[in-house]
C-alpha cells in the first residue's frame, strides 16, 4: 500500500480555464495573507522539462506560451497521467516543502480528491471568466488564441464537477482590482483559520 503523505498541509487550491486569472489569484491571496504562503503548481515541472526541450529560458517560454502549451498539455496529460499515473503531478507537488500551499492549476477531478486526501485543510476556489474575455487577455499579452488549446482534456476536467468549489468567482472584468477586492474578505477568513490551528506564525514561514 502506498504510503501517505504527512498531512500537516493547508491547501488552497484554484481552478479555471486559461486566462481565467488563477495566478493572478494565486498571486494576490500571497501578497494580502499574513501568513507566507508557498505557490506550487502542478504544472511546474512540466513547464521546466518542456521548456528545457524546447531550449528556452521561462522568460522566453512566456513570450511563445500560446506555441509551446500543446506540448505542455499533451505531456501532462497523454504522456504522464494517461501511460503513467493520474496521480503523479499532485503526489510531486504536495511532497515538496511547505506547509501553506497555493495550487492555481488543478485540472482535473481526481486531483482535487487527491488533494483533499493529503491535506489537513483544503479551501477550494473556481475562478470563471467568459471565452471572449479569455481570448482577450491573451491576445492583450501579444500572444496569438489557438481554440485547440481550449478544447483540451485539461481545460473541460471539472465539467460536471461545480459542487467541489467552496467559492466560485466572476472575473470578466479587465482590471485586477475587482478580483481582488473578492478575494479580501476570503483572505481573511483564511488568517483565522490558520491562526485558530495554534502553531505560531514562524511555524508556517
Amino acid at each position: 500500500m502506498r504510503e501517505k503523505v504527512n498531512k500537516g498541509k493547508y491547501v488552497i487550491l484554484l481552478g479555471g480555464k486559461m486566462y481565467s486569472g488563477k495566478s493572478t489569484a494565486a498571486a494576490g491571496i500571497a501578497q494580502g495573507s499574513e501568513f507566507r504562503w508557498a505557490i506550487t503548481p502542478l504544472a511546474g515541472w512540466i513547464k521546466k522539462l518542456i521548456n528545457l526541450y524546447h531550449g528556452v529560458t521561462p522568460e522566453e517560454a512566456l513570450l511563445r506560451k500560446e506555441e509551446i502549451r500543446p506540448d505542455y498539455q499533451k505531456f501532462g496529460t497523454e504522456v504522464v497521467r494517461d501511460g503513467f499515473a493520474t496521480d503523479f503531478w499532485v503526489r510531486t507537488c504536495m511532497n515538496q516543502n511547505g506547509k501553506l500551499k497555493i495550487i492555481d492549476d488543478c485540472r482535473y477531478g481526481d486531483e482535487m480528491a487527491t488533494i483533499r486526501e493529503m491535506s489537513a485543510k483544503l479551501i477550494t476556489i473556481w475562478i470563471d471568466a467568459d471565452d471572449s474575455v479569455r481570448q482577450r487577455r491573451c491576445e492583450a499579452q501579444g500572444r496569438q488564441w489557438m481554440p485547440e488549446s481550449s478544447s483540451h482534456a485539461s481545460e473541460k476536467g471539472f465539467t460536471g464537477e461545480e459542487d467541489f468549489w467552496d467559492y466560485r468567482l466572476e472575473n470578466n472584468l479587465d482590471s485586477v482590482f475587482p478580483l481582488l477586492q473578492v478575494l479580501d474578505p476570503i483572505i481573511d477568513l483564511i488568517d483565522r483559520d490558520v491562526d485558530d490551528l495554534n502553531i505560531r506564525k514562524s511555524a508556517f514561514r
